[in-house]
């Protein structure tokens, strides 16, 4: 029938009351009897929390879902569906983490070192450095050119002219020096360089040449026990005593004065064919730099 709404659809349900459907049709409400309802889907969040929490276990009640889902006659793919997205999500996440704390990792600032580990650490980059002072002369054996470059980085300078290295100040001899005991019978160059920091060198024939002035040193500091004279530029004489730390495997002591001057430490090493002499009046800062100077010289 038509009414002041026009006709109504050819698809409407009929009825007694017209724009109503009959009692159990899905078309609109009932208007009498119980309201029956489809029976509710599996919900997927418990899939995609178990993933989320727990990988690949997730698969289970993604699989049990899609059955129950089947069997209410819809598709169960949008449980596995749930499942791999949520995987992917995880595994993309985790990526991104790992990512992200490696770059934080490698752009840190490294704790300022101190005391000790300032030493340890100074002398691992000092160490760093000297290894390109490792080439030898011919045969293996040290020329003053070889050895100064790795002389030079142990000693420093005050004045123009310090850090010479020429070989015209002879090399550092305990108990007196140079003038007093001479250098090594046969030796072929010398160099010396420094201030505060003071490192020499005597070049010999060979390793064994290089062996008997170490064992020369090394008796002219155990007969020192009486101290020795030293000239002052002023005029004056000091009187100075060594006191011997070690004779192996370096030969270190400590030398002071009567002039007022702070004490210094020596140390005496053979390298190959050269007979090396460094001091130092700091005496902590001995230690890692004699260390790293004979690395950089082996």
């Amino acid at each position: 029938m038509t009414s002041e709404f026009g006709q109504p659809p050819s698809d409407a349900p009929s009825g007694p009351v017209p724009g109503l459907a009959q009692a159990g049709s899905p078309w609109f409400s009932e208007p009498d009897g119980p309201r029956r309802h489809a029976p509710d889907l599996p919900s997927r969040r418990t899939t995609v929390l178990v993933t989320a929490f727990f990988g690949l276990f997730g698969l289970i009640p993604a699989s049990r879902h899609s059955r129950q889902a089947e069997q209410l006659g819809v598709s169960g793919s949008r449980y596995y569906t749930a499942f791999a997205l949520t995987l992917a999500a995880g595994a993309l996440t985790w990526t991104l983490v790992a990512a992200l704390l490696v770059t934080l990792g490698g752009n840190a600032s490294p704790t300022e070192p101190t005391g000790a580990t300032a030493a340890t650490s100074a002398a691992g980059e000092r160490a760093d450095e000297q290894e390109k002072y490792k080439a030898r002369g011919v045969g293996g054996l040290w020329t003053v050119e070889r050895l100064v470059p790795a002389l030079e980085w142990f000693a420093d300078d005050e004045y123009p002219g310090d850090n010479e290295f020429t070989g015209v100040y002879g090399a550092l001899i305990p108990c007196g020096g140079q003038h007093v005991h001479g250098l090594a019978p046969d030796v072929m160059t010398t160099t010396l360089g420094g201030y505060g920091y003071v490192a020499s060198a005597q070049v010999l024939p060979d390793p064994a040449a290089a062996e008997r002035e170490l064992d020369r040193q090394t008796e002219l500091l155990r007969n020192c026990t009486a101290g020795y004279e030293l000239e002052q530029e002023g005029g004056g004489v000091a009187t100075c005593m060594p006191s011997v730390q070690a004779f192996t495997p370096v030969v270190r002591y400590q030398d002071t004065c009567t002039d007022g001057s702070p004490p210094y430490t020596a140390a005496i090493f053979r390298t190959d064919n050269a007979v090396v002499t460094v001091l130092t009046t700091a005496d902590s800062e001995l230690d890692w730099m004699l260390n790293s100077l004979m690395l950089s010289l082996e």
